[in-house]
């Protein structure tokens, strides 16, 4: 059973980054924005590529650049961004708890000895999420949910294979599946206007949104969050 609300939750996050906003703005951009931003550049070249050669009918060259810019996003994604975001999980784990931070924290994975097993987890979660999605849209919304604390798992028990890691946090989420999903619907207002800035008040909603499903996380683990609980005698004065 939860022990804190959707609004305390939330109340703890900002309580969290109170004094951190730096240090997770700036890992937030290192585990995100920079990334996509290097990704970005080799597809666009590719794809321009395979747009010329189409316009001078080279077709087989054409396809060749296309597939390669699609790969150029894919591969990526699953060998420098997954071991980012896992690492970024990390970050939010050390936050709430008021550990010691650095805004390159989430680049640890690439020199604690542990980028394959992140690597590998992060691609495995990926990848079962997304057939459980090919089969109904809803029993993959389902199945994402139950395995969402797999990567805060794996980041806080160095010793969980990234099996042992799912089947926990399914075991976990089981009548949680429900508030999870509320919990990330109340951020919709913010996704909106990330899309109308560009993505620019992602700088101060994205560590938010982050802090806050990092403290669900913790919830479910039975810690205590950074927020003073209001008595029902309190509420009344």
């Amino acid at each position: 059973m939860l022990r804190y609300t959707r609004k305390e939750m939330k109340q703890a996050a900002k309580n969290d980054l109170n004094g951190k906003w730096g240090v997770s703005i700036g890992s937030f951009l290192m585990a995100t924005y920079v990334p996509a931003m290097v990704f970005t550049l080799p597809f666009a070249f590719l794809y321009m590529g395979g747009f010329l050669a189409l316009m001078v009918e080279a077709f087989p060259m054409a396809a060749l650049m296309n597939g390669l810019a699609i790969l150029s996003l894919f591969i990526p994604v699953f060998l420098i961004s997954g071991p980012l975001y896992m690492g970024y999980y990390l970050f939010n784990l050390k936050v709430g708890r008021n550990q010691p931070v650095g805004f390159a924290l989430p680049y640890r994975a690439f020199t604690s000895g542990v980028y394959g097993r992140v690597t590998k987890g992060y691609f495995m979660w990926n990848v079962i999420v997304l057939l459980w999605s090919l089969l109904l849209i809803v029993p993959g919304i389902v199945k994402g949910m139950a395995y969402a604390q797999m990567p805060y798992l794996m980041m806080d028990h160095p010793e969980m294979t990234w099996k042992e890691a799912m089947k926990e946090s399914e075991r976990m989420m089981k009548g949680h599946k429900m508030d999870y999903f509320v919990l990330g619907l109340s951020f919709f207002g913010w996704i909106l206007l990330a899309s109308i800035t560009y993505y620019a008040s992602m700088l101060y909603s994205g560590p938010y949104m982050y802090q806050t499903l990092a403290n669900f996380y913790r919830d479910l683990r039975g810690e205590t969050l950074n927020v003073v609980k209001v008595t029902s005698y309190e509420k009344q004065i």
